[in-house]
C-alpha cells in the first residue's frame, strides 16, 4: 500500500505520536526478550501462524500479532532461547544477562521527537516539502514489516564502510558526514539489517520531481546534436546509492545474501518497466519528457538489478501492532547432587557465611569486597539460599561433588589466605583421607551463627564433599529432563572444543581452567553446577549461541550465586554470643573515647598525620583532595571522646549516626560522591591511639563506581640519576638554622594527653580563640627564633635600603604620510650642533635622537624656537625621525646641560638590590611558603611602581596605595586556589624551588621589559590585525597557551578533578561571552586577567605547575602594579583611543579645475547631510597638521596662511629667515584634512587633500585618518 500524498501538519503529528508509542513498545519488548537470551541481540522472531505446541496451545493467543491482514506468532526458536536451564540466586539481578536494545532505535526515536516538536512549533500547514515526517512514517512501516516477516532485525541506520579511490572519498563523506572516515574509505547507510544480517535494505527517498531535476541537469550538459550515453542516462542519486550498497556488501566481512533498494517516494510506471520502449537517438530531443523519464527509470532499475540488488517502489503502511512480551521466568529446581566449583567451596567455608552476627571486618581497601559480602549476607545468606531451594526434598540429603582440580585449587587458596576457622572447615569439606570422620558436622558447623536457615542447612548437606573420579555419582540427576539434557549436550560440546584450544577461551575465565573443568563435569554427569562465575558463563553462551532444541527444561543445569570470599585475617569473631562491642561497652558503662578515622596515604615520603592538641579549635585533618590517591577515596575525621558510650550521645547529626550503624551513605560535599560505606567498630586493642586511647572505627569509602578512571597520586621527588640531589641535601643542612621548621621537622611532641585517664578539657572550658592563636605563635617562636629574627632584619634593611619604548599605537598622519608603531619624532639636525623638532614630537624620544640623553637617562635643555619649516628626517641613536616640508607654528631644540650632575637613572640599584635580597630570603632564610608568598607579593608590587615601570614621573604614590588593598585580596585568592597546594610540596627541594620560582617570577614581574620587542602591544583585535607582526605574535601566544592548557588538563584529568575545573572555566567563558553583548563595550584581556585565568590550573604539585605559577603570579603583579585594575570590559572609545572610528566623513566641494581657474584660494566643503544634523554641528579643518578652523562655516581662505608670520611675535624663530617661511607657504604643498565635530569633539578626518597656492589641487583619496 503506497503512502498517501499531502497530509496536513496535524495529521503528521498524530501519526508520529502513534509511531513513538510503537517505538516504545518495540524497544521494551526487544530488550525483554534479549535479557532472557544470553548472546542474542535480535529480539523475538516471528513467523506466519501455524500449529505449534510450544510453549502451549492454550497460550498461543498471547504470542499472535496481526498486521496488514496477516497473522504472525512468535517462533519456537525465540522460546527456546529464553528457556535456559539456569537458576539465579534470589535478589542477585546483576548475575542475569544484560539486555541489548535494537541498535539505532534510540537515535530514530530522538529524530521523531524532534520532528514532532518542529511541526508543533513551526505552524506550517503543508509540511510536505519542509518536513521529514513522510519519510519517517515510511521508514517505520518498513521496520515493523521486517520485524514481523523478515526477522531478526539487528540494526537500524547502520553505516557500512568500504574502500574507495581518493576521488570518490569526498563524495562518500557527504552520505555519512556524521562518521569520521579514514582516507580511502567510504560509508553507506543501510537503513535496515534484517534476517540476522543476511538482508540489507536501503531506503532512497528521492521524489519524482527531484529525479526529473537531475535528468534535466544532466541533459543540459549534452549537445543538441548528441545523444546521452548509457552511463550518462543512468547517472543519478539512485544509481550512486546502489553502487555504494553493492560495494559495501562486497567488502563486508559478513556479506549479506540479499540486497534491497526501496524507492519510497517513487511510483512505478503504469507500463511494466521491461515493456517500456527505448528512445532512439534521433527522437530523443523531440520525444515527450514523460517518455524519456520512464525510459531512463527503466534503464536505472535494470542496471541496479544487474548489481544484484532488488528494487521495490513505494513502501508499506506502518501496522503499529503491539508486540508481545516474553513469558515470566521459571525458577527451576536444582538436582539433589550439587557440583561445586572453587567459588562455591569458598562460599561454604567463609567466616562471613557462617558468623554473620559476631563477625567484625577490618574495613581496609584490601577487604572491600568482604564488606560488600557481609552486607549481602545480612539479607539472604548462602545457607538460607540453599535451604529455600531444597525446602521440599523431605528427608533426602544434598550430595556435594567437585573435581580434583577444584579441590586442589581450593586447598591452596585456603592455606594462603584463610583464617584458622576457615582452614578447619576446609579440612572438613575436603579431607585428605577418604575415611569419614564421625564428628564431621560438628567440626564444620563450629562457631556458626545459629538461625533457622543454618539449622535446615545442617540437615540438608551431606558432608564431606566427594570427588567425581573417586565416587560414583548418585542417580539424582536431570538425565530424564530432555530440555536440560539437550542444553547440556550443546554446552558439553562447546566446552570440549574450548578446553582443547585454550587460546580461544572467554576472557572472563581465561585464567580459571579449574572452573571450566568443573562446569564440564557437571554437564557431563547431568548434575546442577553451583558457581559464582556469571560473567564467564555469559561469555560462553554468547560465543557459542547454545539454544534449546525443542523441549522446555524442568531442572537447572547451572546455579549462579553471588561471589563469596574468605574473610582471612581481616575478620575477627568477638564472641560466640553475638553481642557487638558497641553494645557490650554500653552495658558496662565504661568510658571510651571514640574517633572515626579514614586513613590516607601521605602525599610525599615520610609524611605523617599530625593530630591537633587539646586546645586547638581544629578537629579535622586530611590531606588536601587535590593530592589524594583515591583508589581508596578516604578522609580523616577525628571526634572528641565522650563519657557516654552510645553513639547517639556523641553530638552527631542523624546521617552520621546512620553512617556508624552502616545504614547510610557518606558524601563529600565538594570533591565528589562516595559510594555506600559499611562501617563496623573494631575493638582490637592494637587499633587504639596512644595519644588519645581512642578506639577507631574504620570507614572504607571506595571510589564511586561511576568513575572509571583511577586517580593519579602526584609526588615530587628526585630521580636517582638527578645530579643535584646531593647538592639539595647539603644546602638544606647548611641553611637548617636559618630556615623555618615545622613541628614534624624537629620531631617535637604536641601538648596532648598521653593517657585516657587524664581528663580532657570539656567543650565549655576550651580556651578562647585568641589564646589558642597566641599559644600557637609562641610554640612557633620557640622553634624558629633565629629564622624570624633574621627574616625581620632582612626585610627592614631591604625596605630602608625607558624613553624609546614610547611609540605610537595608532596611525598618525604627518603631512600626507601615515606612521605607526614608532616614536613620533619629526625633524632632526640642521647643523652639527643643532637639531630642530616639530612641536608635537615626543620629547624623550627626540632627546635620545639628538644624543642629549640615552636609554639610561640623562639631562638636557629644551628651548622653544617658534615657527619652522623644512624638517629633515634622519636616523640617529636607533631612532628614525620623520620629514615635514611644510610650516609648523611650534618647534623646539635640545642641547646638553653642562652643569648637571646625577643625570643617570639610579633605578638600576633597585634591580640589583631586589634580586639579591629576594634570593637571600628564598635560598638562605627559607621562610614558610605562605610567608614567602606575601613577601614576594609586596616586593613585586612596589618594585614595579617605584623601580621598573613607574606610572608617571614622579610616580603617583596615592594611586599605587589605592590599588594595593584590592591587589592583596587578589593575592589571597591566588594563594587559596593554587599556592597553598603547590609551594609546600617543594619544601624538601629548596634550591630547585628557588631557581624555578624566583627565575620565572622575576620574568613575570618584569614582563613588559622582557617582552618589549614582541610586536603586539595590546590583546585587542584592532592591534592584532593592524600592527606589523601582530598576527604572528598572537599565533605564537595562542600556541603557547594551548601547550600550557593541554599539559595542565592532562594533569588535572589524571587526578580526577577535570569535570569541576571544566565547569568553572566554561562558566567563566559564558560570562565573558555575555559581556560582549553589552552595548558600547568591548572585551579587553589584560595580562593580569590572563594570569588569574590560568593560575587555578596550577594547584597540582608538578614542576611545570611550579614554573607556570611563578610566571603567572609575576604577570598578575606586573599588570595590576603598572596599570591598576582595568576592567575586562571597557568603553569602545577607551579601547579606540586616538584611532579612527567609523564616523561620517565630510566632502570637499572644491575641485582641481575650479582651484586652477579662480584667483581666490578659498577651500569649501559640502554642508552636513540632513540625516546627520543631530549628530554633528560644526567642522574642523587641519592645515599642515594644525587646526586652522573650527566652526559651522563651510569655507577657509588658504591664502590667509601668509599673514600668520606677522600675527604674533611668539611665532618668530631665530633659526630661519621670515622670507624662507613666506616662500615655503607660497610655493610648498599644504595638506588639508576635514572632519565633522560635535561640541568640540571631532569625528574621523578625511585623508589628505593637497593644495598649492599657485593653483594645483589634488583630491583626497578614499579613507580616514
Amino acid at each position: 500500500m503506497h503512502r498517501t500524498e499531502g497530509p496536513s501538519a496535524e495529521q503528521h503529528i498524530a501519526q508520529l505520536r502513534r509511531i513513538l508509542d510503537s517505538i516504545s513498545n518495540v524497544d521494551d519488548v526487544y530488550m525483554a526478550w534479549n535479557a532472557r537470551a544470553p548472546g542474542w541481540d535480535g529480539g523475538p522472531v516471528f513467523e506466519p501462524e501455524s500449529r505449534s505446541s510450544f510453549p502451549s496451545e492454550s497460550d498461543a493467543a498471547r504470542w499472535r500479532v496481526t498486521a496488514s491482514g496477516t497473522t504472525y506468532r512468535v517462533a519456537d526458536a525465540s522460546f527456546q532461547r529464553i528457556y535456559l536451564p539456569v537458576r539465579y540466586e534470589t535478589g542477585a539481578d546483576n548475575l542475569k544477562p544484560h539486555a541489548r536494545p535494537l541498535a539505532g532505535l534510540a537515535a530514530f526515536r530522538h529524530a521523531v521527537e524532534a520532528e514532532v516538536r518542529f511541526l508543533s512549533q513551526s505552524g506550517i500547514d503543508s509540511p510536505e516539502r519542509t518536513s521529514n515526517a513522510g519519510y519517517m512514517e515510511s521508514f517505520w512501516g518498513e521496520v515493523l514489516m521486517h520485524l514481523l516477516s523478515r526477522g531478526p532485525v539487528l540494526s537500524l541506520n547502520t553505516s557500512m564502510h568500504y574502500a574507495v579511490s581518493p576521488s570518490t572519498h569526498r563524495r562518500a563523506l557527504s552520505d555519512a558526514s556524521y562518521v569520521t572516515l579514514p582516507a580511502g574509505t567510504g560509508a553507506v547507510r543501510i537503513n535496515i539489517v534484517a534476517e540476522g544480517g543476511k538482508l540489507w535494505v536501503r531506503l532512497v527517498p528521492t521524489r519524482t520531481s527531484a529525479l526529473l531535476t537531475e535528468f534535466r541537469e544532466a541533459d543540459s550538459s549534452v549537445a543538441l546534436d548528441a545523444y546521452p550515453t548509457h552511463d550518462e542516462a543512468i547517472d543519478c542519486s539512485i544509481m550512486r546509492a546502489a553502487r555504494e550498497v553493492a560495494l559495501a556488501a562486497q567488502t563486508s566481512a559478513t556479506p549479506p545474501d540479499t540486497l534491497e533498494l526501496v524507492l519510497t517516494r517513487l511510483d512505478a510506471p503504469k507500463t511494466p518497466l521491461r515493456q517500456i520502449p527505448p528512445v532512439s537517438s534521433e527522437a530523443y530531443w523531440t520525444a515527450p519528457e514523460k517518455q524519456r523519464f520512464d525510459w531512463r527509470l527503466a534503464q536505472i532499475v535494470a542496471s541496479v538489478e544487474q548489481l544484484g540488488i532488488k528494487v521495490r517502489f513505494g513502501t508499506v503502511e506502518a501496522p503499529l501492532a503491539v508486540f508481545p512480551s516474553p513469558p515470566p521466568p521459571v525458577d527451576l529446581p536444582p538436582t539433589l547432587t550439587l557440583n561445586l566449583d572453587v567459588s562455591a567451596l569458598l562460599g561454604l567455608t567463609s567466616d562471613v557465611s557462617h558468623s554473620i552476627g559476631a563477625l567484625e571486618v577490618d574495613q581496609s581497601a584490601a577487604s572491600r569486597p568482604l564488606s560488600t559480602q557481609l552486607a549481602a549476607e545480612r539479607g539472604t545468606g548462602l545457607f538460607e539460599m540453599l535451604a529455600n531451594a531444597f525446602s521440599g526434598v523431605g528427608a533426602h540429603q544434598v550430595i556435594l561433588m567437585t573435581t580434583k582440580e577444584c579441590a586442589a585449587k581450593f586447598r591452596d587458596i585456603v592455606q594462603q589466605v584463610g583464617s584458622p576457622s576457615e582452614v578447619e572447615r576446609a579440612n572438613v569439606l575436603l579431607p585428605e583421607s577418604v575415611v569419614f570422620q564421625p564428628n564431621t558436622h560438628e567440626r564444620f558447623w563450629y562457631m556458626t551463627d545459629v538461625s533457622q536457615s543454618t539449622t535446615l542447612a545442617r540437615s540438608l548437606l551431606a558432608l564431606p564433599v566427594r570427588i567425581f573420579d573417586e565416587f560414583t555419582v548418585p542417580r539424582c540427576t536431570y538425565a530424564d529432563d530432555n530440555g536440560a539434557s539437550a542444553f547440556s549436550e550443546g554446552l558439553s560440546g562447546a566446552l570440549d572444543t574450548l578446553l582443547a584450544k585454550s587460546s580461544t577461551r572467554p576472557k572472563a575465565l581465561s585464567n580459571s581452567l579449574h572452573t571450566w573443568q568443573a562446569l564440564h563435569a557437571g554437564v557431563k554427569n547431568r548434575v546442577t553446577t553451583l558457581s559464582a562465575h556469571a560473567h564467564g558463563l555469559r561469555e560462553l553462551l554468547t560465543a557459542n549461541r547454545i539454544e534449546q532444541p525443542s523441549a522446555m527444561p524442568h531442572t537447572a543445569a547451572i546455579w549462579l550465586m553471588r561471589p563469596r570470599s574468605l574473610a582471612g585475617r581481616a575478620s575477627r569473631l568477638s564472641d560466640t554470643s553475638g553481642v557487638s562491642p558497641v553494645a557490650e561497652q554500653k552495658q558496662n558503662k565504661q568510658p571510651s573515647p571514640m574517633a572515626l578515622e579514614i586513613s590516607h596515604r601521605p602525599a610525599f615520603e615520610n609524611a605523617q598525620f599530625t593530630e591537633s592538641p587539646s586546645w586547638s579549635p581544629i578537629q579535622r585533618h586530611a590531606w588536601d583532595p587535590l593530592l589524594l590517591d583515591t583508589s581508596a577515596d578516604e578522609e580523616l575525621i577525628v571526634m572528641d571522646s565522650r563519657s557516654s558510650l552510645d553513639i547517639n550521645d556523641v553530638q552527631l547529626n542523624q546521617s552520621e549516626v546512620d553512617l556508624i550503624r552502616g545504614g547510610s551513605k557518606l558524601k563529600r560535599r565538594s570533591w565528589g560522591r562516595l559510594s555506600d560505606t559499611p562501617l563496623r567498630q573494631q575493638s582490637d586493642p592494637d587499633s587504639t591511639d596512644t595519644f588519645t586511647g581512642a578506639t577507631r572505627l574504620h570507614i572504607d569509602t571506595p571510589l564511586d563506581h561511576a568513575s572509571t578512571r583511577k586517580r593519579s597520586w602526584l609526588e615530587i621527588k628526585h630521580y636517582p640519576w638527578w645530579p643535584l640531589g646531593m647538592v639539595e641535601k647539603t644546602w638544606s643542612h647548611l641553611t637548617h638554622n636559618t630556615a623555618w621548621k615545622s613541628a614534624q621537622d624537629l620531631s617535637l611532641s604536641l601538648d596532648t594527653p598521653t593517657s585516657t585517664s587524664e581528663p580532657r578539657i570539656s567543650q565549655e572550658k576550651r580556651p578562647l580563640p585568641w589564646r589558642v592563636w597566641l599559644r600557637a605563635a609562641l610554640l612557633d617562636w620557640n622553634r624558629n627564633r633565629i629564622h624570624w629574627i633574621s627574616l625581620a632584619l632582612t626585610c627592614l634593611l631591604w625596605f630602608i635600603f625607558k624613553c624609546m619604548n614610547t611609540v605610537l599605537l595608532n596611525p598618525r598622519t604627518v603631512g600626507n604620510v601615515q606612521y605607526n608603531y614608532r616614536p613620533l619624532v619629526v625633524g632632526g639636525p640642521i647643523s652639527n650642533e643643532t637639531s630642530v623638532y616639530r612641536g608635537d614630537s615626543f620629547i624623550c624620544a627626540a632627546a635620545q635622537h639628538a644624543g642629549v640623553t640615552t636609554d639610561n637617562g640623562g639631562c638636557g635643555i629644551i628651548r622653544r624656537v617658534g615657527m619652522f619649516s623644512g624638517y629633515r628626517d634622519s636616523t640617529r641613536n636607533a631612532i628614525s625621525s620623520m620629514p615635514f616640508e611644510g610650516v609648523f607654528p611650534l618647534s623646539f631644540t635640545l642641547t646638553h646641560s653642562k652643569d648637571s650632575v646625577r643625570c643617570d637613572d639610579d633605578r638600576t640599584v633597585g634591580y640589583v638590590l631586589n634580586v639579591i635580597m629576594s634570593a637571600f630570603v628564598t635560598f638562605v632564610l627559607r621562610p614558610q611558603p605562605a610567608v614567602l608568598f606575601w613577601i614576594l607579593a609586596s616586593v613585586g608590587f612596589w618594585h614595579v611602581n617605584f623601580v621598573s615601570e613607574l606610572r608617571d614621573f614622579p610616580p603617583p604614590v596615592g594611586a599605587a596605595v589605592g590599588d594595593f588593598l584590592p591587589y592583596l585580596f587578589g593575592c589571597y585568592c591566588i594563594w587559596r586556589v593554587a599556592g597553598r597546594f603547590l609551594w609546600p610540596r617543594f619544601e624538601r627541594f629548596p634550591l630547585e624551588f628557588g631557581v624555578w620560582t624566583l627565575g620565572f617570577w622575576w620574568i613575570g614581574v618584569l614582563m613588559t621589559l622582557v617582552f618589549e620587542q614582541v610586536p603586539l602591544q595590546r590583546l585587542v583585535l584592532h592591534d592584532i590585525v593592524q600592527q606589523p607582526g601582530g598576527v604572528a605574535s598572537f599565533v605564537v601566544i595562542i600556541l603557547i597557551a594551548a601547550v600550557i592548557t593541554v599539559s595542565q588538563v592532562l594533569v588535572i584529568r589524571s587526578t580526577g578533578h577535570l569535570p569541576k575545573y571544566l565547569f568553572f572555566y566554561i562558566l567563566g567563558l559564558v560570562i565573558m561571552i555575555l559581556g560582549l553583548t553589552v552595548p558600547g563595550e568591548g572585551l579587553r584581556i589584560h595580562h593580569y586577567i590572563v594570569g588569574l585565568i590560568f593560575i587555578p590550573s596550577c594547584a597540582f604539585p608538578t614542576r611545570f605547575s611550579l614554573i607556570l605559577f611563578a610566571f603567572l603570579f609575576g604577570m598578575y603583579i606586573n599588570g595590576v602594579a603598572r596599570w591598576g585594575f582595568d576592567g575586562i570590559l571597557q568603553d569602545l572609545t577607551v579601547i579606540q583611543g586616538d584611532a579612527t572610528g567609523n564616523s561620517l566623513l565630510p566632502e570637499f566641494s572644491v575641485n582641481a579645475h575650479e582651484w586652477l581657474t579662480t584667483a581666490s584660494r578659498i577651500v569649501t566643503w559640502k554642508p552636513i547631510p540632513d540625516f546627520a544634523r543631530d549628530t554633528w554641528d560644526s567642522y574642523m579643518l587641519l592645515v599642515d597638521d594644525v587646526l586652522r578652523y573650527h566652526g559651522p562655516g563651510r569655507s577657509f581662505d588658504l591664502a590667509s596662511l601668509q599673514n600668520l608670520l606677522y600675527s604674533t611675535s611668539s611665532y618668530h624663530s631665530d633659526l630661519i629667515l621670515p622670507s624662507v617661511i613666506n616662500s615655503t607657504i607660497q610655493n610648498s604643498a599644504h595638506y588639508l584634512r576635514l572632519a565633522y565635530a560635535k561640541n568640540g569633539v571631532p569625528g574621523d578626518f578625511t585623508m589628505v587633500a593637497t593644495a598649492f597656492l599657485n593653483g594645483t589641487w589634488i583630491d583626497p583619496p578614499f579613507g580616514r585618518t
